[in-house]
């Protein structure tokens, strides 16, 4: 799993705050990646000169480049960031069942496990991927977007957390269906790198799954979100929905 270095520099400044000593002492901690240094001090502005470092860490010397090879099946490579009521429309002639994916938040300063960002994929030919954060979107458009899902078969890996979330907004899904179980049982294992060579015969490419994800994702971030759910999109539609257990 990598990070991009605009990612790690964004977690680095979240970490270090905003005090003025604690921001030199992230930069001279950071000298073994220096680019990553280098992020911090210019975001800050700060006069602390980033130390020479002899490294031989391989990280956050370029940034990280995908192998197209384990990109040849992904046909979507944009999300839609579900921001009014006019965005979500955009979905309302879907039907059938949704995947609903939840990626905790990577802030390096969180205290209680949290939710970063909830992606959902209705699986149909050319559906869109939407994107909601739950964080930091207004809660009504929230609330109203998990409400619209709920409407629906839900197929999720996290049905405890799926469960816990949409309660929350005070919804109760239609039906959820357990990929995880599903994929222990076709697939034999339930890593994105199982799953990923069961349907489509190679690995998965991890480049941005350890990043924290805010609103205005970066290009790589949305691709390979959208990578993710054309893969278990994949997925669903060679073993049939059938085969997912349902869960109460």
């Amino acid at each position: 799993m990598q990070v991009s270095i605009v990612n790690a520099v964004r977690q680095a400044l979240a970490y270090a705050g905003s005090d003025w000593q604690d921001i030199s002492d992230m930069i001279v901690s950071l000298a073994p990646w220096k680019k990553v240094a280098l992020g911090v001090k210019k975001a800050t502005e700060h006069w602390r000169e980033v130390l020479y470092f002899a490294s031989v860490d391989p990280n956050f010397v370029t940034q990280p480049v995908c192998r197209p090879v384990l990109h040849k099946f992904q046909v979507a490579s944009k999300v839609l960031h579900v921001r009014s009521r006019k965005d979500l429309e955009r979905f309302e002639r879907s039907s059938g069942f949704v995947h609903v994916n939840l990626v905790n938040n990577r802030h390096p300063r969180k205290v209680t496990d949290t939710l970063s960002v909830i992606t959902f994929r209705f699986i149909g030919a050319n559906e869109k991927v939407g994107v909601i954060f739950p964080q930091d979107d207004d809660q009504s458009m929230v609330s109203e977007t998990l409400g619209f899902l709920s409407k629906h078969t839900v197929v999720t890996r996290g049905v405890k957390m799926v469960k816990s979330v949409f309660r929350l907004q005070g919804h109760f899904p239609k039906e959820i269906r357990d990929v995880t179980a599903t994929s222990l049982t076709f697939a034999h294992g339930r890593s994105h790198d199982v799953v990923c060579n069961y349907v489509w015969g190679h690995r998965f490419c991890q480049i941005t799954d350890s990043e924290w994800y805010v609103p205005l994702l970066s290009e790589s971030q949305e691709y390979h979100m959208a990578y993710f759910m054309e893969m278990t999109k994949a997925f669903i539609n060679k073993v049939g929905l059938n085969s997912f257990r349902q869960t109460k």
